[in-house]
């Protein structure tokens, strides 16, 4: 990992800083409340002190606040079920459906449905591995996260055994289309199924930016296409992997695209410094855009994410850079 990758890591992690619950849920709820009768709660105060940017950071990432840290939609019906209708069973339905598509309990609930005999350290260890906690955090701090997925009823845990189970299944209560999905060691099946239904989303066109792309990108591809759905795939690679046993691959794999109508190219970013432009790796179509891992580290089944995404991902810019493989195979293999 070079220095710019390094530092990428660095600011990804300290985002994730205020993404896990540390304090019980009725300190979150005093801030509501003053936020919703218009108190200001934007300076520190001797009674949260160094607390507040959490709670107003995690209010945030979990959407009852606004850019603004004003009251969001969801913000605001919490308001009103839970102080001036009293209506408990509502209000904890709203912290619910806020949870179910948060990345750190998707995280866990993806990785975790299904196991017996949970415990917390589980919890802690997968956590740490993902980086949304540090070493640092305390066991009470857990307690609470742990505390506040069980009232909403998203897991069961039980003090006396000091267990948990996974209550809410993504994979059932979201159907196939959830905004995160997990992959791990020990979900191989899972792991490919999962970047099979990403690629079956997609409509019109596929654009997978890997710098990494192999064999298996073209495998999983191949599974996929569906010259009904979808009319061009371009793949966008580094150098690595592109050798004379991808490029024989990519002859067979292309013509038999040809044959569902699909128009299929391929092109490999050849310079040092047009590479360092790109780090992470995308699946593109027009209805989605994905953030996903390294086609190997899927099957290999290293811990990872595919995240759906908006930001504005320069491809049309990247492709004209690149070299295609077809035409140019021989000057990629100089270059190697």
């Amino acid at each position: 990992m070079n220095n710019g990758e390094r530092s990428k890591m660095k600011e990804k992690n300290k985002n994730k800083k205020h993404l896990v619950t540390r304090l019980p849920w009725k300190r979150y709820e005093e801030v509501i409340y003053k936020i919703g009768i218009r108190r200001s709660v934007e300076s520190p105060q001797p009674k949260y002190g160094k607390d507040l940017q959490h709670i107003l950071s995690f209010l945030h990432n979990i959407s009852f606040l606004d850019e603004s840290m004003n009251l969001s939609d969801i913000g605001q019906a919490y308001y009103l079920a839970k102080f001036v209708q009293a209506d408990e069973e509502k209000a904890l339905n709203l912290i619910r459906e806020s949870l179910k598509n948060y990345e750190p309990i998707q995280m866990i609930c993806q990785s975790l449905w299904g196991c017996p005999d949970i415990s917390k350290e589980n919890v802690r260890n997968l956590l740490l591995h993902m980086q949304y906690i540090d070493p640092k955090f305390k066991d009470s701090w857990l307690g609470s996260f742990i505390t506040l997925l069980s009232k909403v009823g998203i897991i069961s845990y039980s003090k006396k055994f000091k267990k948990l189970k996974i209550t809410f299944n993504p994979n059932i209560d979201l159907g196939k289309n959830p905004e995160i999905r997990i992959i791990s060691p020990d979900t191989p099946f899972t792991n490919v199924k999962n970047i099979r239904e990403i690629l079956e989303r997609c409509k019109e066109y596929i654009h997978w930016v890997d710098k990494h792309f192999s064999i298996k990108g073209l495998d999983t591809l191949d599974e996929i296409a569906d010259g009904s759905r979808i009319n061009e795939i371009k793949i966008l690679s580094g150098p690595a992997n592109v050798n004379k046993r991808f490029f024989a691959y990519w002859k067979r794999f292309k013509q038999e695209m040809g044959l569902k109508k699909i128009r299929a190219e391929c092109r490999v970013i050849t310079t040092k410094d047009a590479l360092k432009l790109i780090h992470d790796r995308w699946i593109i179509s027009k209805n989605i855009q994905y953030n996903i891992p390294p086609i190997d580290t899927i099957f290999q089944g290293q811990w990872g994410e595919f995240k759906v995404t908006n930001i504005e991902i320069p491809f049309d810019e990247w492709w004209r850079i690149g070299v295609d493989i077809d035409t140019d195979f021989e000057k990629i293999q100089h270059i190697m």
